[in-house]
């Protein structure tokens, strides 16, 4: 067992709220060494993805869409959660592309996976490529998304990082799998 996790105990866990898109839970914990126990808190989430989706011409989709914990909008990649019906995380992936924007994929497959922040949530974001994209219909919005299709070059989206204007950690984190992903082809 390694060493530094064999220091935690985790003497019970609650459930304390359901918040629909995640849960928050309460681990009570002994670390080695220390005579008081103490609670620790986990958002207990299902895992999600992301989708770096790219054009037959090599411009990639985007989505511009209002996000409530920051009160503001952001510029990221097509994303949402697997849901227990979806296959693996790749399937996930082409049921939200399609949702989002209309597209579908001639081709796909798992590119990376991230802990999305191991603090206090306990899931991963898996990364999907999606190429040879088709429209195919037009968005299936669930009824609180909003969203605005973006098409951009590999420079445009470089250059949405640089200013700030793309800042959501999992698209950055996409884009980052992306670009190694290339460097192994």
């Amino acid at each position: 067992m390694n060493k530094l996790k064999s220091k935690w105990q985790i003497n019970n866990s609650e459930m304390i709220h359901d918040c629909r898109i995640f849960k928050v839970c309460r681990d009570h914990v002994t670390f080695q060494g220390r005579n008081e126990p103490r609670d620790f808190y986990v958002l207990d989430c299902q895992d999600w993805c992301n989708v770096v989706a790219v054009l037959p011409d090599g411009r990639f989709l985007l989505v511009k869409q209002y996000r409530h914990g920051i009160r503001d909008v952001t510029i990221e990649f097509p994303a949402g959660l697997i849901d227990s019906g979806d296959a693996d995380p790749s399937a996930a992936g082409l049921r939200e592309l399609k949702e989002e924007t209309g597209y579908q994929a001639g081709k796909v497959q798992t590119i990376g996976k991230v802990r999305t922040n191991p603090a206090f949530i306990n899931n991963w974001c898996h990364v999907i490529l999606a190429a040879d994209l088709q429209k195919v219909s037009e968005s299936q919005l669930d009824p609180y998304e909003d969203i605005e299709l973006i098409i951009a070059t590999e420079k445009d989206i470089n250059q949405m990082i640089q200013k700030g204007e793309i800042n959501h950690t999992l698209s950055l984190s996409a884009w980052k799998f992306y670009g190694l992903y290339l460097d192994s082809q």
